[in-house]
């Protein structure tokens, strides 16, 4: 009696014979770090349709599901850098916003240097409430967290520039 050999024997059968081939063509379409994830949206997609995968023609059917997802993952990137440039494009200047209050910008350099060191949330904050004047309640709105975390990140992010202004002076840097 012959033995029906497992779905996921067949798979697993299936996978090994084409993984190395999937693996190389996917290569040339996206960057490396991106390889892994098309492999595997080929494969969950190969396991999903395994059933209509057409006798013989394994490998074909697989590069067009490569291709495919090579696609995806390309207009995915186009997305992202387009949006990215957005944000980055409809960024105000934090020096035209305090140059447009009469702020000499020579006097403010060590202020933007201070503020260019820290991370970007700090930095964040610190323009939001600084400049903006908005307060730890209005803030966390914007963030979607609690005023009282928003307090604690900008006392954390108030003593690190503090300590840089305080580095500043100590240095001779800033009187």
């Amino acid at each position: 009696m012959r033995r029906v050999r497992s779905l996921e024997y067949q798979f697993d059968t299936f996978f090994n014979a084409h993984v190395h081939d999937v693996r190389r063509y996917t290569a040339t379409f996206v960057k490396d770090e991106r390889v892994d994830d098309v492999v595997q949206r080929t494969f969950i997609t190969a396991w999903e349709r395994f059933a209509d995968i057409p006798d013989g023609s394994e490998r074909i059917w697989l590069l067009g599901v490569v291709r495919n997802h090579a696609r995806n993952t390309w207009r995915s990137e186009r997305r992202a850098d387009a949006l990215a440039a957005a944000i980055e494009h409809a960024r105000p200047e934090v020096s035209v916003e305090l140059t447009r209050n009469g702020y000499d910008p020579t006097e403010i350099a060590p202020l933007m240097d201070v503020l260019r060191d820290l991370n970007e949330t700090d930095c964040e904050l610190m323009v939001l409430s600084g400049w903006f004047e908005m307060t730890p309640t209005e803030i966390g709105e914007l963030f979607d967290k609690p005023a009282n975390t928003i307090r604690q990140q900008l006392f954390r992010a108030r003593k690190i520039v503090h300590e840089r202004f305080d580095d500043l002076v100590e240095a001779g840097e800033l009187q």
